[in-house]
């Protein structure tokens, strides 16, 4: 059963895309004469360029009174039929990680009819034993681990995954797959036993981590030449070749920006000083992870754990290269566990001395399981370092695997955790969260009928999917509540820059500083004097003191495009100071977190 959601035609707009972080200077009329309304021939074409998802969300969407609501309506059997076409050819041609992503839409728009003669757990067992096939070792585990439970398993398909296992010679997935065993009174393997009988020990773990180094040539400053070279840590993941590391270590690899030379090479932990040539296979530049490849057999494989997770002051352990001096292990603790640095997920906070060269290195638990990337440290504060924590990597692991930049699905809307809610607090023009509806100050009641209390949490489960796959997104406005279906875009790299480009500036106010402002005279983007009607706690415009009811005349904004800053310059009133008038000059980063 299809429910609808009846807002406006009007809202049910696309932007003609722009780029770079320069101001949008149009009027909110002049923004919605440049938008494309959906019309029959859009949507048609979005059928016929095989985008059926989101030919159906729009379809949905349209208001009933809308004068040519019968004849969009009628676009809706197509898309469907697109929809059953594209799958049933997925699952024929093996494509299991589309037919998965046709599956999970169909559940969302709640037609389990459409794949009765399928299920999902047996479509991504499939593509498990297809990532194996590939030699894609981690990134099969790691899908193994978020999607499929052993209880869901025949005793063939049990036996099938436990050969690829040993294959793999990963220890922790197979004292996983030997403990449900254990408990269900099945008889392992005896090679599954020897495998688990083999003791790691820190020389080993060592062997396993790489020293990843990048000649960029030569540096001219002041008329004189130096070595450019960057170093960092990595660390191998499969019997293959491939490594871990930081997208930063490698950018100049594959950064289209970057017009100098740039040679990626790897050192192994022995005392070797062979540098040993390696290809970047594919990079996440929000997540800061990348994926190697080089030709060597690993002496050590490291692995990522199931069940745990880290807690504060859990000890810890980092292997890396600081400052080019290779098998250097350290300890520590956990510091702290939500700490949002990155534009997606958050980090986690350490203790372990991290230098330079340590970054792309693993942080390890007491059972030596890989349970982050360190990726920062703050230079004047020792002991205050950051990892990527390893749950959020696995869920890219597929497509870092696949190859090339690795792009994300989102639905074009930040938000504020306020009551253990989650709050809508900007929503991006054209975005799927506009095309269906949500406003700002609407709360997310659940997403395919989960529940989700903190950003991460549902930005982790938003990225588990692909750009297109359609979800149930359930909210509250005042009293009531609404849902609808959306489609997810493809994330933007810079999500702010994107507003900048696509909103008018007195929306800006709110994602970037954290205040709802009201105009009260002046015209552009320069001198305009503003009412502050929301403030945001402990968001940019709360710390620098402003509150409700201050006014605000703002100057001149200014992007800061190496440093990734917004500056504002205002003259403000503020209750807090007793209405004495001040300039001041406000600065924000334009990466925020806060985006599903």
């Amino acid at each position: 059963m299809i429910k609808k959601l009846v807002i406006p035609l009007s809202i049910l707009l696309i932007f003609s895309c722009k780029t770079g972080p320069e101001f949008n200077t149009m009027s909110a009329d002049e923004i919605e004469q440049s938008l494309i309304e959906i019309s029959i021939k859009n949507i048609g074409n979005l059928i016929d360029d095989g985008n059926p998802l989101k030919a159906v969300q729009l379809t949905l969407s349209v208001d009933e009174n809308e004068a040519d609501y019968d004849e969009i309506n009628s676009l809706l059997p197509r898309a469907l039929s697109e929809m059953k076409r594209i799958f049933s050819e997925a699952v024929n041609d093996r494509e299991y990680e589309k037919a998965i992503k046709y599956y999970k839409s169909y559940q969302a728009l709640d037609m389990p009819e459409e794949v009765q003669s399928h299920s999902l757990k047996e479509l991504q067992f499939n593509y498990v034993n297809q990532l194996f096939e590939d030699n894609y070792d981690a990134a099969a585990i790691s899908y193994l681990y978020d999607n499929i439970l052993y209880e869901d398993l025949s005793e063939e398909n049990l036996l099938l995954l436990e050969q690829r296992l040993i294959n793999a010679e990963n220890q922790s997935a197979l004292q996983d797959l030997f403990d449900y065993y254990v408990s269900n009174g099945i008889n392992a393997l005896p090679d599954t036993v020897k495998l688990l009988n083999e003791t790691s020990s820190i020389e080993k773990m060592i062997r396993g981590t790489v020293t990843v180094w990048i000649n960029r040539g030569i540096k001219i400053e002041k008329g004189i030449g130096y070595p450019d070279r960057g170093i960092g840590s990595g660390f191998f993941i499969d019997n293959n070749g491939h490594i871990l590391t930081n997208y930063h270590v490698i950018s100049s690899e594959v950064d289209p920006e970057y017009e100098g030379f740039s040679r990626l090479f790897i050192k192994l932990s022995d005392d070797s000083e062979e540098r040993i040539p390696a290809k970047v296979i594919g990079w996440d530049k929000e997540l800061d992870v990348a994926l190697l490849k080089a030709e060597v057999d690993p002496e050590y494989l490291f692995s990522m754990s199931r069940k745990y997770e880290p807690a504060l002051g859990d000890k810890i352990y980092a292997i890396g290269s600081p400052g080019g001096l290779k098998n250097t292990m350290t300890s520590g603790s956990v510091s702290s566990l939500n700490r949002q640095l990155q534009p997606l997920g958050d980090s986690l906070q350490i203790d372990v001395p991290i230098n330079p060269g340590n970054s792309g290195g693993p942080l390890l638990n007491s059972s030596g399981e890989v349970l982050g990337i360190i990726f920062a440290g703050i230079e004047q504060f020792e002991g205050v370092n950051f990892a990527i924590p390893i749950s959020d990597v696995k869920n890219v692991l597929p497509n870092l695997y696949a190859g090339g930049r690795v792009t994300h699905p989102w639905l074009g809307c930040g938000l504020f955790e306020r009551n253990n809610h989650l709050e809508v607090m900007y929503v991006l023009p054209g975005s799927p969260a506009a095309q269906v509806g949500l406003m700002k100050g609407d709360i997310i009641s659940a997403i395919n009928g989960d529940e989700f209390h903190k950003i991460s949490a549902i930005q982790r489960y938003i990225l588990k999917n692909d750009a297109g796959t359609i979800i149930k997104i359930n909210w509250m406005r005042d009293s009531g509540n609404f849902s609808a279906v959306a489609s997810l875009d493809e994330r933007p790299d810079f999500p702010m820059e994107t507003a900048l480009s696509k909103d008018i500036i007195d929306n800006l106010f709110i994602p970037f500083f954290g205040m709802a402002v009201e105009r009260i005279r002046g015209r552009g983007d320069k001198n305009v004097l503003y009412r502050i009607n929301d403030v945001y706690p402990g968001l940019t415009a709360d710390e620098s003191g402003l509150s409700v009811g201050d006014t605000v005349l703002l100057r001149k904004w200014t992007v800061l495009e190496d440093v990734q800053v917004l500056i504002m310059q205002i003259l403000m009133k503020s209750r807090k100071a007793g209405f004495i008038e001040s300039a001041v000059q406000i600065g924000t980063y334009i990466q925020k977190g806060f985006f599903i």
